[in-house]
């Protein structure tokens, strides 16, 4: 049995998930740089999340164009232990930092009512797709877990506010697409959780209680 050239495959090896990386972060650069060029745009790009999912969606479509079958890798249909999963565990990456980190007031900036389109819908399926449906199945069908995992991990909370904040939320995301046989649903209600509990006042409750509890 021949193996398949990388040309029909459908999965990308690790320069080519670089590469596609590097593409995100300058199409990110791109459009926030053209944003921040018009007058009544001129908002800091941290707090407007549409920048990053526009990104993602231009390097999605360019994966796709690419290999077509990439996302077919992954699961769809949710069963209900992804649903269970990801609820609990897109709970856990919000709450667990919250309640060990010092200070996490410090660390997280309010999120505003308008930015509810972008956190709690397009960030959890367009950093899902790219991230867990591209990025990690085409490094686990090269590389083992413990390889790719880390990176996965590291070039995701790199385009985050808070890096030490993401890096947890972003081990959970692809420790739960990976318990989950390769489930993109599981990722993607994980991820709608996380950013649940962010975006609602349980952050600053949690942090009260933290602040109150430390000696």
């Amino acid at each position: 049995m021949t193996e398949e050239s990388p040309q029909g495959a459908a999965e990308f090896d690790l320069p080519r998930v670089a590469f596609l990386y590097l593409l995100l972060l300058g199409c990110f650069q791109v459009i926030s740089g053209i944003r921040e060029s018009i007058p009544g745009l001129r908002t800091p790009s941290h707090v407007w999340a549409y920048d990053s999912a526009l990104s993602h969606v231009i390097v999605l479509g360019i994966a796709l164009a690419v290999r077509p079958r990439i996302l077919t890798l992954s699961r769809w249909k949710p069963a209900w232990t992804d649903v269970a999963m990801g609820l609990l565990a897109g709970i856990a990456a919000s709450v667990v930092p919250l309640l060990i980190v010092a200070g996490p007031a410090k660390h997280l900036s309010p999120i505003q009512p308008y930015l509810a389109v972008p956190i709690l819908l397009l960030a959890p399926l367009g950093e899902e797709l790219l991230f867990r449906g591209v990025f990690l199945r085409s490094l686990l069908s090269h590389h083992r877990a413990w390889i790719a995992i880390p990176i996965v991990v590291v070039m995701a909370a790199i385009g985050h506010q808070n890096f030490w904040f993401a890096l947890w939320s972003q081990l959970v995301l692809c420790l739960v697409y990976l318990a989950r046989h390769n489930s993109l649903a599981a990722a993607i209600i994980c991820h709608f959780c996380a950013n649940v509990v962010a975006f609602l006042p349980v952050a600053s409750v949690l942090t009260k209680l933290h602040l109150h509890a430390s000696p």
